[in-house]
């Protein structure tokens, strides 16, 4: 590769790339194997800077728990027709969802943490 540079006199002259030394520095980056993991590690970090919170809510509750939790007091009531039942299964079912969501956060940030412990 050669680049075009302008000379004092106003000619142009043709300087080779390997003329001028690029400075290597070493990057916190590593290369990926696949494109897949890319995806898998720049998931990780786009969770992680989120936070708990938006990981748990918007996460997982709004879109899983909420529904699931409606689902199950729904389905309780027309078996039984009761709607205590229903809003006592409806509120275990949120109650176990949202502690599943913070189970899964804190496995996925100490893992998180642990792979860049090690790098």
């Amino acid at each position: 590769m050669t680049e075009l540079t302008d000379v004092d006199d106003g000619m142009t002259t043709d300087v080779s790339v390997a003329m001028w030394p690029r400075t290597v520095h070493r990057t916190a980056l590593r290369p990926a194997t696949s494109r897949r993991e890319l995806h898998t590690t720049a998931r990780a970090e786009a969770r992680h800077t989120r936070g708990r919170n938006a990981f748990i809510w918007r996460g997982r509750m709004i879109p899983l728990g909420v529904p699931l939790a409606a689902g199950a007091g729904l389905f309780a009531w027309r078996r039984r027709g009761s709607s205590r039942e229903a809003l006592g299964v409806a509120l275990a079912v949120a109650a176990l969802s949202y502690l599943e969501a913070r189970a899964e956060w804190s496995v996925r940030r100490r893992a998180y943490r642990r792979r860049h412990d090690i790098e």
